[in-house]
This record gives C-alpha cells, sequence and structure tokens, in this order.
C-alpha cells in the first residue's frame, strides 16, 4: 500500500468517501482553489467534486469563503480530529442515553466468537468494571498494560483479583504471580494472550495477534477468541487459572525453602479464590 493509499484508507475509516479523502488530501496540498480547480486536477465531474466539498463542509473538514467564486481550504488535521473526536463522544453519549432502557443481556449460555481486537479489550473491560466478586486473569504484556487501570479499580472497589502475569506491570491484585519461565513462555507462544473469568459467570480468551516485533505487546488481530457466559465453561475457565496459579506459586514457595508455617499462611490466601469457598 503507497502512502496515499494508506491517508485515503485511514480518512475512510474515518467516514469519508473515496472523493472526499480525494478531495481533503488535495486541499492540504494546494489550498484556497476553486471546486473547478480540484475537478479539473482530480480528473474527476464538477458535480461529484461540489458535492464532495459540500459533504466535507458538513464534516467540518473543509472550509469555503463567501466570494462570488468559491475557495476551498482544509482544515487542518489536527483540528479535524478534535472536532470528530468531540462530535463521536457526544453521539455516543447520546445514544447511550436513548437505549439505556433495552440495553439488557439475557440469559444465554451460546459460545460467541471475537473477531475484532477493540471489541475483545472493550469487552474485557466492561467485565472487569461489572466484576462484583472475584477476577481470574492470565494476561500477556500487551493485554496486561490495557486491562491494568480496570483491574487495579476493581481490586479497589472490593473484588478479589488474582493475576498471573509474564513481567511485572502497576497493578493491585490479591495475588499476582510470574512463572519463573516467563520470557520462554512469551517467545514460544505466537501472539498476545488474554484469559479473564469474571464471578464464574463470565469468561473471555483471546490469543491476539501481534506486529513483527514480539516484545511490543502491540495487538493488531485476533487469532482466536471467544466470549461466554455459559457457567459451566465460566467455572473451568475460574477453575483452570486457579489450578495452575496455586501450584506453581505453592512449588515457588517450597523451592525458595519457607517452612510449613509460611506454606499453611500461602494456602489461607488462595484458598480466597476456590469457588468451593466463596459460591
Amino acid at each position: 500500500m503507497t502512502t496515499k493509499d494508506g491517508q485515503i484508507q485511514s480518512l475512510k475509516d474515518l467516514g469519508f468517501t473515496a472523493t472526499e479523502a480525494n478531495v481533503y488530501l488535495f486541499l492540504l496540498h494546494e489550498p484556497n482553489v476553486s471546486g473547478y480547480r480540484i475537478s479539473q486536477a482530480l480528473g474527476s465531474p464538477p458535480s461529484q467534486i461540489y458535492k464532495a466539498v459540500e459533504s466535507l463542509e458538513q464534516k467540518g473538514a473543509v472550509v469555503t469563503d463567501d466570494g462570488k467564486t468559491k475557495q476551498c481550504r482544509a482544515v487542518e488535521i489536527q483540528t479535524l480530529i478534535k472536532q470528530m473526536q468531540s462530535r463521536f463522544t457526544q453521539q455516543a453519549e447520546n445514544a447511550k442515553n436513548q437505549l439505556k432502557d433495552i440495553d439488557h443481556s439475557p440469559a444465554d449460555d451460546r459460545i460467541y466468537q471475537l473477531k475484532n481486537v477493540d471489541q475483545a479489550y472493550a469487552r474485557a473491560k466492561t467485565m472487569i468494571e461489572q466484576a462484583q466478586r472475584v477476577i481470574m486473569v492470565d494476561m500477556f504484556p500487551g493485554p496486561a498494560s490495557k486491562m491494568a487501570d480496570a483491574i487495579t479499580a476493581a481490586a479497589k472497589r472490593g473484588v478479589k483479583v488474582c493475576a498471573r502475569l509474564y513481567q511485572p506491570i502497576e497493578m493491585d491484585a490479591d495475588l499476582m504471580f510470574e512463572p519463573e519461565q516467563s520470557e520462554l513462555i512469551l517467545d514460544k507462544t505466537d501472539g498476545q494472550h488474554l484469559s479473564l473469568a469474571v464471578d464464574c459467570k463470565e469468561l473471555l480468551s483471546v490469543l491476539f495477534g501481534q506486529d513483527a516485533d514480539s516484545k511490543s505487546g502491540i495487538t493488531s488481530c485476533i487469532k482466536n477468541g471467544i466470549w461466554s457466559k455459559n457457567s459451566y465453561l465460566c467455572s473451568v475457565q475460574h477453575n483452570s487459572i486457579a489450578s495452575e496459579v496455586y501450584f506453581l506459586t505453592v512449588r515457588q514457595h517450597i523451592e525458595h525453602g519457607d517452612d510449613n508455617q509460611a506454606l499453611r499462611e500461602l494456602l489461607e490466601r488462595l484458598e480466597q479464590f476456590d469457588t468451593v469457598h466463596w459460591r
């Protein structure tokens, strides 16, 4: 993809048509020109260009003077993005208010595939924000950087958090465990993993694809992803994370020479995540 193709695609992602994107890019390089001049330069019918300019004015991307022959000028990209962000925030808030009375989640034990990265992260954050009792999470550095603040907020309001991490990160949790072979696990896994179970009522498990730099943690696609409120599978997910963390934590403490009293205290800490004790 050429630089211009990428620029046009980025504008189309913002809601521009292909014609509007070409007109806007042209005006960024050659401001204060008429619609007819744009038409000549782009080789498009004048009527099509005039319609695009009018639409771009409505979007706040182009301004025109009040002269006899209207001269067009593109709004600088920084200003345009701020306008669009503000407008989207207002529209999103309005939609939330208009739809809140029908925003419900009926009982459903199906398993749904997740295909969109932003959707997966938004779903995970919603799960964490709605958690009432316990969060079990196993996450690689990329997802951890995006989830840490939400998990800390949940811990501060009293939700029990058990987290298996693979790099140190600033985050509140009742139990945070980092495997001794974290680097090996990260190197051998082709992607960035996020596994989340909340209150034994909801689960999410995603393997994100990542950019070429495996250390960056930047997730760019989803290789495999599921979300479900199936109570049985949620319990399995919860216990799967808990069991592995329990085993590895206890083994580390034994290998480090902890005495029986220290091990008993450790087991008492671990029991708070045992579904037998809290359900």
